[in-house]
């Protein structure tokens, strides 16, 4: 299927599936029109996301501490400390760094050898 048809991201711990998308521009004062169907159903407001090779809107939840709860406690961090948190995150980078890595370590030893 097409790219450009079919996209997905992850908003909180809901996944939207796109399926079409909306063909726009950016007018002299850096603004781009989204349409008042989107308007209606996510609202006026919207997260920028710069991603390497694309612009991503994610809506502003109307209360976001509410939704930020509410998706710690589905994520399992209910309880938890920023500090625990914080703790858990750093290390799953840290193991990510390491995965990293050890990948790039292998390519060039299979590099080196031919």
């Amino acid at each position: 299927m097409n790219n450009a048809l079919r996209f997905k991201y992850l908003y909180g711990d809901i996944l939207y599936d796109i399926m079409k998308m909306l063909g726009t521009a950016v007018d002299s004062r850096a603004r781009i029109t989204i349409g008042s169907e989107i308007v209606k159903k996510y609202g006026k407001r919207f997260f920028v996301v710069q991603a390497p090779d694309e612009v991503v809107l994610i809506p502003v939840p109307k209360d976001p501490i509410k939704d930020l709860m509410e998706w710690g406690k589905k994520a399992g961090f209910h309880g938890m400390t920023s500090k625990q948190i914080r703790r858990m995150a750093e290390e799953q980078a840290y193991a990510e760094i390491d995965e990293e890595l050890a990948e790039k370590e292998v390519k060039r030893r299979i590099h080196a050898i031919r």
